[in-house]
């Protein structure tokens, strides 16, 4: 039998057919992880739930030592094989994520007033400066659904951010979902500026924030379907910000929140 290696999880975690199996809900889909490690347990404990063996699992995921090498060959920094496995989790829930009208979207999303909106750039853009001015702006009223990769899916013809396990290196995150209203494109500038844009004329920028595999996806038409509804639904915006606390103001006076001035 397996050794347990997730002893502060167990309550969850149960034995199937000698393989650990523990299962999580995410984005209202009941996923089974057969994990190798503790540190894929860890990232997942704030969505764990009891695995009913009579209720079947929407996607069952498990992670072969031979995929954990590969990506630890393939990831652009050093990592070891329990985060390996963390990220491999990730990418093959993403494959399967477009069935159930879903997708992975590259995006810190916080949430504010009830509405919720998801701030997306590359590595070393300001994102980071820029939420953390936003919650020390405006405090409790700005709440962080995900701090890297937010689950955006098109329910009862709404497009619903989720939290996720895999919420960046500051673990910015909560499970918690709203309605998204809008998505913020994000790059460095020397001023802060923020602009409606045309979602049409912007979709090569959100398709760079969704995961796509690198083999390619099964359900192409599904995830082009999804991107349609996004770009209905929602408001996309083009923000240039330098890393400075007036970047805040400037983000919530374009999406028109009151500061209360």
């Amino acid at each position: 039998m397996y050794s347990n290696p997730y002893e502060s999880f167990c309550t969850v975690i149960i034995y199937w057919e000698g393989e650990a199996v523990f299962r999580i809900l995410v984005a209202e889909l009941l996923i089974d992880i057969e994990p190798r490690y503790a540190l894929i347990g860890e990232w997942c404990s704030d969505y764990m739930v009891y695995r009913e063996e009579w209720t079947e699992p929407d996607i069952t995921i498990h992670i072969s030592d031979q995929e954990m090498q590969r990506e630890m060959k393939a990831c652009p920094y050093p990592i070891d094989i329990e985060e390996a496995e963390l990220i491999c989790v990730s990418k093959e829930l993403g494959k399967e994520l477009p069935r159930f009208n879903a997708l992975f979207f590259h995006a810190a999303t916080f949430i504010i007033d009830g509405k919720s909106y998801a701030v997306s750039a590359v590595s070393g853009t300001g994102k980071t400066t820029l939420l953390r001015s936003c919650k020390e702006l405006l405090g409790r009223r700005v709440g962080l659904i995900n701090g890297d990769k937010t689950i955006i899916r098109c329910q009862d013809g709404q497009i619903i951010a989720y939290g996720t396990p895999w919420r960046g290196k500051e673990r910015w995150g909560e499970n918690r979902s709203s309605v998204l209203t809008g998505i913020i494109l994000l790059s460095r500038g020397e001023e802060n500026h923020i602009e409606e844009v045309d979602p049409m004329l912007n979709i090569a920028a959100l398709m760079q924030q969704v995961y796509i595999p690198v083999e390619g996806c099964r359900y192409n038409e599904k995830l082009v379907e999804i991107l349609d509804h996004l770009i209905g639904k929602t408001r996309i915006y083009r923000m240039t910000c330098r890393k400075d606390p007036e970047a805040a103001r400037v983000l919530f006076k374009g999406i028109n929140i009151d500061l209360g001035e």
